[in-house]
């Protein structure tokens, strides 16, 4: 009985999704703003991956923020920083928000 897998487990593949090493943090986070002719500068990409850990979803997150952040290309480390401000705080609204209204 204890080998027995529910429905879902049959039915579904779970891949395991970990921490990117430095360079595929890079590649995820700035290759698509290459893609619109958008560039990170170095240490802007630094303070998103000191931030991130290279975990995927906080990549994303923190790239969202930084483009809606950023007047113009490159994006800056000032940019980054800023951006780190307003996707704790998204974060911290979906991660934490109970559904109750107060």
């Amino acid at each position: 009985m204890g080998k027995a897998k529910s429905y879902a487990e049959r039915l579904f593949e779970f891949a395991e999704i970990d921490r990117l090493d430095d360079e595929a943090a890079r590649v995820a986070l700035c290759r698509p703003a290459e893609r619109e002719n958008v560039k990170y500068t170095r240490e802007a990409v630094d303070e998103v991956l000191m931030q991130t850990r290279g975990y995927p979803y906080f990549l994303q997150e923190w790239g969202k923020h930084c483009w809606a952040m950023a007047t113009r290309t490159p994006i800056t480390e000032q940019d980054a920083k800023n951006a780190t401000v307003t996707a704790l705080a998204d974060l911290d609204g979906g991660f934490f928000a109970s559904g109750t209204t107060v």
